[in-house]
C-alpha cells in the first residue's frame, strides 16, 4: 500500500509537470501534431536521415560506427573505451544503452561507469535497473534516498531535496573530470550530456529527427 501511495504521489507530479509544460504553447494541440509530423516524417524515412547524419558528422572530422545488433554495439564501445586505456566512464541517461546492457558489458572489462542523470545516479548506487524509462526512481522516497546517499556518499545528515540534488552534483562533477576520458556514449535526452559536450565526448546516435518536415 505505502509503495502504491509513493507511486501515486510521484504520478500527480508528473502530471503537475506535464500540465505546466503545456502552459508554455500558445498551441498545444497544433505542437503535438507538429511533432507528430516531425516523427512520422523522420520514422517513415529513417534509412535516408541516417545515412544524411552519418555523412554529416563524417565531414566534421567524426566518425560513425553502424552496429547490427546490441552485441555489435557492445563489442565496439568496449573495445574503443580499452584501446583509449580508459578506466573511468561518465556518461548520459540513454534507454538504448539500457537496452544493449553497456554498463555491465563496461564494469566487465574493469571501466567505472557513472550515471549523470540524477534517477539514473540514485538507482545505481542501489544496484538496480531504472523503475521506469522517465522516471527511474520514482518508486523512492527522498527519506529513501537521504539514506543512501548517507551511505554511499557520506556527509549526508538531511532529507532537503536541494541538499540531496546538491550532493549528487557535487559527486557526479568529481567522476567527470577523474574520468580519463569523460564522455557520453549515448545522447538520449537534450541537456543531459550538457556538461560533458564541454569535454571530450563519444557519442551515440539513439534517434534522428529531420530538420525541417518536407511537406
Amino acid at each position: 500500500m505505502v509503495h502504491r501511495q509513493i507511486l501515486r504521489r510521484g504520478i500527480d507530479h508528473y502530471d503537475a509537470a506535464v500540465s505546466s509544460g503545456r502552459g508554455r504553447f500558445l498551441d498545444w494541440q497544433a505542437a503535438r501534431e507538429k511533432c507528430q509530423n516531425i516523427k512520422r516524417e523522420a520514422v517513415n524515412h529513417l534509412d535516408r536521415y541516417l545515412e544524411e547524419f552519418g555523412h554529416r558528422v563524417q565531414e566534421h572530422g567524426g566518425h560513425v560506427f553502424w552496429a547490427e545488433n546490441a552485441e555489435e554495439a557492445r563489442r565496439y564501445i568496449v573495445d574503443l573505451a580499452a584501446n583509449r586505456g580508459v578506466r573511468t566512464i561518465a556518461k548520459s541517461k540513454s534507454l538504448v544503452a539500457e537496452e544493449i546492457h553497456l554498463a555491465p558489458a563496461l564494469e566487465k572489462q574493469g571501466i567505472r561507469v557513472f550515471e549523470t542523470d540524477l534517477g539514473e545516479f540514485i538507482v545505481q548506487l542501489r544496484d538496480e535497473p531504472p523503475y521506469h524509462i522517465v522516471t527511474p526512481a520514482m518508486h523512492l522516497t527522498r527519506k529513501d534516498i537521504a539514506a543512501l546517499f548517507k551511505e554511499k556518499l557520506g556527509g549526508i545528515d538531511t532529507d532537503d531535496p536541494q541538499q540531496l540534488v546538491a550532493a549528487a552534483r557535487h559527486s557526479l562533477r568529481r567522476a567527470f573530470f577523474n574520468a580519463e576520458n569523460p564522455g557520453t556514449y549515448s545522447l538520449d535526452k537534450p541537456g543531459y550530456p550538457r556538461q560533458a559536450a564541454n569535454l571530450r565526448a563519444r557519442s551515440g546516435c539513439t534517434r534522428a529527427f529531420p530538420a525541417r518536415v518536407r511537406r
